[in-house]
């Protein structure tokens, strides 16, 4: 149920958070997590900035679901993409700053999110599969091994590793020690989401894309293409997978 948005279920949230972190505290009072503060200051931290990424991966896969009603199993699979066309595209030009191949990354995990959408899941959408969810499971799982062991074959099963966003070791604040590599990762993954929201709420295409979401065909007598707008979201949705491989290549 709808609680008046995010005031309700974050002091909710803020509430259980306390309650529990009292019963731990009376449970086991020698704990590190009881006794220094500054760790557990350091540990959420840490969790927060590499929430974000997760944040962001998170978001493409869920729009994906809205929009298509269907959760693909690929998105693991362009996650991984995005890493390496990072990595080889830094190996290519050489010493540049690992940020420039976040793009690069997302336009390729877009365009091969594209061709597998109009290739194997728009037949599902115009009616020509008959067991729907069964036919959605099998595909993404079948792309995903393809990907997963044609990467595996080129690239081989060996570690990769690029230069740093930042040189420095870590960066403090407030006694705060955070990585530098992982509080880039986390800027970058909340720029993108607010560019998501940016375009799902200001810009036509975005609202025709909830508006297939709610209900496909109340959106097509409003004149908004069901089609389109299902490879629209499988596309933003894999390539947001991508970047947020690229952003982690550090």
């Amino acid at each position: 149920p709808d609680l008046s948005g995010w005031y309700w279920g974050g002091g909710t949230g803020i509430l259980a958070a306390i309650e529990l972190y009292t019963l731990f505290a009376l449970w086991q009072p020698e704990n590190l997590c009881v006794t220094n503060l500054n760790y557990v200051a350091n540990q959420a931290a840490n969790g927060l900035t590499i929430g974000f990424i997760y944040a962001l991966i998170g978001v493409g896969l869920t729009l994906i679901y809205s929009v298509q009603g269907i959760i693909s199993f690929t998105h693991g699979q362009f996650y991984m993409l995005g890493g390496y066309v990072a990595y080889y595209l830094l190996s290519t030009v050489g010493k540049v700053n690992p940020i420039l191949a976040i793009p690069v990354a997302g336009l390729v995990s877009l365009v091969i999110g594209a061709m597998f959408e109009r290739l194997f899941l728009r037949p599902m959408h115009k009616g020509q599969i008959e067991r729907v969810g069964e036919y959605a499971i099998l595909i993404t799982f079948g792309f995903g091994f393809f990907l997963e062991y044609t990467t595996l074959a080129i690239v081989g099963p060996f570690p990769k590793k690029v230069h740093p966003y930042l040189k420095s070791g870590t960066f403090k604040f407030l006694n705060i020690s955070l990585l530098p590599n992982r509080l880039v990762a986390a800027a970058i993954g909340v720029v993108l989401i607010g560019a998501l929201l940016y375009f799902l709420y200001r810009t036509w295409w975005g609202k025709g894309l909830r508006a297939v979401s709610m209900d496909k065909q109340a959106a097509a007598v409003a004149g908004i293409n069901p089609l389109n707008m299902n490879t629209l979201a499988f596309s933003i949705g894999t390539m947001l997978a991508g970047m947020s491989g690229a952003a982690m290549v550090p």
